[in-house]
């Protein structure tokens, strides 16, 4: 299964929308562009990650 928001380049590019979020880009599955995501970072400066959650 592929993820439905993906950062760094897609392998299948041509199925994905990308989008920028402070500069860094992201990739959003075509089929699920409707859908309203809410990409943060959660964690301390350098020790976090980015987390996707759908709206």
């Amino acid at each position: 299964m592929t993820p439905a928001v993906q950062a760094g380049i897609p392998k299948e590019i041509d199925d994905y929308n990308k989008t920028e979020v402070e500069g860094i880009p992201f990739y959003i599955r075509k089929d699920l562009s409707e859908q309203v995501f809410e990409i943060k970072w959660v964690g301390f400066w350098i020790i976090g990650q980015f987390v996707v959650t759908e709206m």
